[in-house]
């Protein structure tokens, strides 16, 4: 991944409100596992369970990074 990306883990069993002020914060519905990509404050993709794959992964940030406005943490 590029320098310039952030990778954030959030433990649900110890960050509860963590977890659910983002769920709020991005408009999408937590749950767990799941992984969610973020461009400038926006979800640009997101995955629960079995459709968390690594090549799933890359291909959406590969996909991401493609767009107008680099992928970048949350603002």
């Amino acid at each position: 991944m590029p320098p310039d990306v952030d990778l954030w883990l959030i433990d649900v069993r110890e960050g509860r409100d963590v977890s659910q002020a983002l769920a709020t914060r991005v408009g999408v519905h937590h749950e767990s596992p799941q992984v969610l990509l973020v461009d400038r404050g926006e979800v640009v993709w997101h995955a629960t369970h079995y459709r968390i794959t690594a090549r799933e992964v890359r291909a959406r940030f590969d996909e991401a990074s493609h767009r107008p406005s680099a992928v970048s943490s949350p603002a």
